[in-house]
Order: structure tokens, then C-alpha cells, then sequence
């Protein structure tokens, strides 16, 4: 495993006392749940998380189904989420939301059971990223922001994040990446 940080991760460990109670929803790419309907069973941002929030935007496109964490004076932060070994794959599109300072830069870390699924580096302007992530067998979700400039409002979207439980290849999303200019 790469070495994340500095400061260690503590986690705490919750064995099987919350249970997976998003709502599966059916569509040709299989069964899925979307991560803002999961809710965080622990959350460190200092500004706070915010579900299927309605002014999430990322270059200048709002988007509508997700969730936004928000920090501003620690330099880490963190969202765990029980997966409880129920999905394989989870897709979306991340980025830093418009409202981040210009100064606002985070290295960003999905990680399963305290393993580096990816690792990405944002900075204020940049376009949101697809993700696509293989997620078999994790029980606890853990998204880990590493916040590079203290005192600078940094928040995070994470967009029509799904977890696939039965599609190997789920059904692809738009995004402002693929969005051809009119």
C-alpha cells in the first residue's frame, strides 16, 4: 500500500452493527444503489456533508444526485461508508465543486477495507473526473481528502456515485469530460 500521509489513519472499526440499507434500483446494466442514499456512518469534514445535494457544480454544469464534502481548516478529512461486501464496482464523476477557492488543492483517496483503490490529485478549475472503481468484497468505503493548502474552503462533489452489485460493465455516465461543445 502507498503511504498516505503523515498524520496515520485511525479508524475505527464497526463490525456488522450497521447494516446496507440503501434501495437497489434495477436497469440494463444491472442492480444498483447510489452511495448518497448510503449515508456515511462516520464524517470528519469540518464544513459538513451534504446528501443529494442540489447546487453541486463542476465546470459550470450543476449537477443534482450526489454528495458534497466540505472543509476548510483541518488539512484532513474523511467519510466511511458500509459496504458490507454487497457491491462490485462503484462508478461516478469527482471533482472540486466551482465554490472551492482558487488556492483550493486535495489529494483525494478511495480506499476498501484501508486499501488504496485510487488516488487523485485536484486542483481549484479543474474539470470532474470519471471513476470506475472494482469494489468487490470491501466492507467499509473510506473517502480520504488530503487537503495541501490550510484555510482554503475545499469542497469535493461526488456525482451519481453508484454501486453496482451485479454488472460487470455498468451503464456509462456523461460527464463534463465528454460533453462535446455546442
Amino acid at each position: 500500500m502507498k503511504e498516505l500521509s503523515v498524520v496515520a489513519i485511525l479508524t475505527v472499526f464497526i463490525c456488522s452493527i450497521v447494516t446496507v440499507n440503501a434501495e437497489v434500483n434495477t436497469s440494463e446494466g444491472g442492480e444498483f444503489a447510489y452511495l448518497s442514499n448510503l449515508q456515511a456512518y462516520r464524517v470528519t469534514f469540518d464544513k459538513g456533508v451534504e446528501y443529494n445535494y442540489t447546487e453541486m457544480k463542476m465546470g459550470n454544469i450543476e449537477y443534482h444526485e450526489g454528495i458534497q464534502l466540505s472543509g476548510y481548516q483541518s488539512t484532513e478529512y474523511y467519510a466511511y461508508f458500509n459496504l458490507n461486501g454487497t457491491y462490485k464496482s462503484l462508478t461516478g464523476l469527482v471533482g472540486l465543486d466551482d465554490i472551492s477557492t482558487n488556492a483550493a488543492k486535495v489529494t483525494l483517496f478511495f480506499l476498501g477495507d484501508d486499501k488504496e483503490l485510487v488516488k487523485m490529485d485536484m486542483v481549484a478549475g479543474d474539470l470532474p473526473r470519471n471513476i470506475n472503481l472494482d469494489v468487490s468484497g470491501v466492507r467499509r468505503l473510506t473517502v480520504k481528502a488530503d487537503q495541501k493548502n490550510h484555510f482554503s474552503l475545499t469542497t469535493i462533489d461526488l456525482v451519481n456515485m453508484t454501486l453496482w452489485k451485479s454488472a460487470p460493465t455498468p451503464v456509462p455516465i456523461l460527464s463534463a469530460t465528454t460533453i462535446a461543445p455546442t
